[in-house]
């Protein structure tokens, strides 16, 4: 059962609409990659070293006790990943050079890419403890640019991220179209994931963030196909693509555990009525077979780490709280730095966004939540009106939204038992941006009779492009203003 209908002759096909959608992620990428220079991302240095290595030697590298493993940059680096961060440091503002169409340490970059003194490093990087799926795939592009200067591999390994950012927007627009039957607020709330200020800084930057936005948007979409579908028959490329996804989300970064009890869910409930049956034991067998591969993955992966673990442990003091009174009795300093850095703290997280566009955001919020409880009171009091949104799929939506936000802050949690404070950014909530978008664009939906629904979505979606100018312009200031 879908709320889709057929589109009507001459009007744009969903097919149409989701290549304008995906033309415009594409199109947005190449002016933020051109906004931001080389390895000024956080972490991007890491990220791209640990691509380089695997690239350079085919392998992984391996914790070698006797080198110096820098937090930002280090002498163990390749030289022409230190000339980059050198030179992108001194060209900064008023330090471009002006009227020249090259700089000097352009040519000893060139120079360097043709010897493979200048592209080897030591491999001894903050992010070599993550798991390697983003890695191997941007070996990829990197070979193919693999002598050109590393000003080009870069560019090349962010443009892997920018698909992956362009798959979650797809797989929003296409669960929104099962979650309503609202051809404008599918587009709206694709447009919010396209438009948000930090998935569009993650999603064009070297780094493991951009997966598992991607994957994760993707394994939303599966879940709700299957939730949205006739239970004929326990179809398995839908449920073996789901198991599959989600092994490789959790080799891209520990995030991706985020979304396990989601897609865990969705097995379930699409394998419930055919438990008898010999397929659905075939594809049960399978994901638990996933699984275990997973399970050994992750253990061996903590082994690996050594002293460095990725999932933090330790006892909690006597006093200290157990998790859900604990997010009760976080401070408002600390709720702020997450909500600024889950819309626009960009950079090295030294700089962001006017804080005027956090307060309209709490403002929207507050609609949302309204919206939300419009939504199910229609549903209760006055059924037939509320046709036009699959609750099911709406209130999976929300579910999924606040499991993202519970499994980050569980996060944060386990860190400051383990007594390290601060670790988690808000960036770490955009794997739930998909769920989020769909959950706000139906809740808006839900605030307005259906006449206005195309007018509400236009509203969404100027809304979010405001919000995306205001987070660029912030952007173009910190690296060009005097």
């Amino acid at each position: 059962m879908s709320p889709t209908p057929h589109a009507a002759p001459g009007r744009l096909t969903d097919r149409k609409l989701a290549y304008l959608l995906a033309a415009l992620t594409l199109c947005k990428g190449l002016v933020w990659m051109a906004a931001y220079p080389p390895f000024k991302i956080a972490d991007e240095p890491s990220h791209f070293e640990n691509v380089q290595y695997r690239a350079e030697n085919w392998r992984a590298a391996e914790v070698d006790p006797k080198k110096e493993r820098g937090l930002v940059m280090h002498e163990g680096a390749a030289p022409e990943v230190l000339l980059t961060w050198k030179a992108t440091n001194a060209y900064f503002k008023n330090s471009y050079l002006r009227n020249v169409r090259s700089v000097p340490e352009e040519a000893k970059l060139a120079k360097l890419a043709e010897t493979k003194e200048g592209r080897s490093g030591d491999g001894q990087v903050t992010s070599m403890f993550y798991p390697g799926f983003y890695y191997d795939c941007a070996v990829v592009p990197y070979l193919l640019f693999k002598t050109s200067t590393v000003l080009a591999r870069i560019i090349a390994v962010r443009f892997l991220s920018l698909c992956f950012g362009t798959l979650a927007v797809l797989a929003t627009f296409f669960a929104a179209r099962r979650t309503f039957d609202s051809r404008a607020l599918a587009v709206a709330a694709a447009f919010v994931v396209i438009m948000q200020p930090m998935e569009s800084q993650q999603t064009v930057a070297v780094n493991n963030d951009a997966a598992v936005i991607g994957i994760s948007a993707v394994l939303f979409y599966l879940q709700i196909r299957l939730l949205t579908s006739e239970p004929t028959r326990a179809r398995f490329a839908p449920l073996l693509a789901i198991v599959i996804l989600s092994a490789l989300n959790v080799f891209s970064k520990p995030t991706g555990y985020g979304m396990l009890p989601a897609s865990l869910l969705a097995i379930l409930v699409a394998l419930y009525p055919f438990l008898s049956t010999r397929r659905a034991r075939v594809i049960a067998g399978i994901s638990v077979g996933v699984g275990a591969v997973v399970g050994g993955g992750w253990a061996y992966i903590r082994y690996r780490a050594g002293t460095m673990p990725m999932v933090p442990g330790g006892v909690p003091a006597a006093d200290f709280p157990s998790f859900l009174p604990w997010i009760f009795t976080l401070n408002e300093e600390y709720t702020t730095y997450l909500f600024r850095s889950t819309f626009g703290q960009f950079g090295w997280l030294e700089y962001s966004i006017r804080p005027e566009w956090l307060f309209k955001m709490r403002m929207v919020f507050r609609l949302v939540v309204l919206g939300f409880v419009a939504a199910i009171a229609t549903r209760i009091i006055e059924p037939k009106s509320a046709r036009w949104l699959i609750m099911r799929a709406f209130l999976w939506s929300a579910g999924v939204a606040l499991l993202a936000v519970l499994f980050i802050l569980f996060a944060e949690y386990r860190f400051r038992v383990a007594g390290t404070f601060g670790m988690i950014q808000g960036r770490n909530f955009l794997f739930g941006l998909p769920a989020f978008a769909v959950f706000v664009a139906g809740s808006l939906g839900a605030l307005v009779p259906a006449r206005y629904r195309t007018l509400t979505a236009a509203a969404l979606a100027t809304g979010a492009f405001a919000l995306h100018l205001g987070g660029l312009s912030a952007v173009l200031r910190n690296y060009n203003a005097g």
